[in-house]
């Protein structure tokens, strides 16, 4: 017994794709964003209600509006790109950038853009992009950053060191309070052989020399 699947293409079952695409916009934070060049009108679509307030009716604002909302530390990279977009000299912008959002606080987006299409004389016409909300990490990044900055800070204070050996090039990394403590100029790359042996007590050489062989041949 054999099962025969047919596919209904009729018009009353056709199915409204732009309806998709903006039912699959509302189930995330982000959006979609559509800026025509004559008119230097941008319309959004999608869950922009974060960083935006526009009228539902007519959700399209000046390029120069939303410009004016990019943090000043981030818009020369923004023109930069967008510039190079519109001449054809790069096919996607990609960047990272703080906005303010309606109750004046800074967010991270990350956008992404193509040119949609072109008139006939090969210029731009249409530029496409998506926004997507990163602020959540990029607040864990600068957090983590924090840490490592406080944790680096905390140790510098001390004598101790941290140390990682590659075994295979014998090429050692020390923190740079240890080449301080012994006088060796910072920007020193050192080695297990010439760096870190010498500078055992000969008492304590052959038991270092065969706790690190035991714990190498066990791995």
């Amino acid at each position: 017994m054999s099962t025969k699947i047919q596919k209904d293409i009729s018009p009353k079952n056709k199915i409204d794709t732009s309806s998709i695409y903006q039912f699959a916009l509302n189930c995330t934070d982000d959006f979609v964003w559509l800026w025509n060049l004559e008119s230097n009108l941008l319309t959004v679509y999608g869950q922009s209600d974060k960083i935006l307030i526009l009228n539902p009716q007519s959700p399209s604002l000046t390029m120069e509006s939303w410009a004016l909302r990019i943090h000043p530390d981030d818009q020369a990279v923004i023109k930069q790109k967008t510039v190079l977009l519109i001449k054809g000299e790069i096919t996607q912008l990609t960047q990272d950038y703080r906005f303010k959002n309606p109750d004046e606080q800074w967010v991270w987006l990350n956008s992404q853009a193509k040119v949609f299409d072109h008139h006939p004389n090969g210029q731009a016409k249409n530029i496409i992009g998506f926004i997507h909300f990163i602020d959540r990490q990029k607040n864990l990044e600068n957090k983590l950053k924090q840490s490592n900055q406080l944790f680096n800070n905390a140790f510098e204070g001390t004598y101790d060191t941290l140390w990682n050996w590659d075994v295979q090039t014998d090429a050692i990394e020390v923190s740079d309070n240890w080449k301080s403590s012994i006088g060796l100029p910072l920007k020193t790359t050192l080695s297990v052989q010439h760096h870190w042996v010498p500078i055992i007590h000969p008492d304590d050489l052959k038991t270092t020399q065969k706790t690190v062989f035991n714990f190498l041949k066990s791995k």
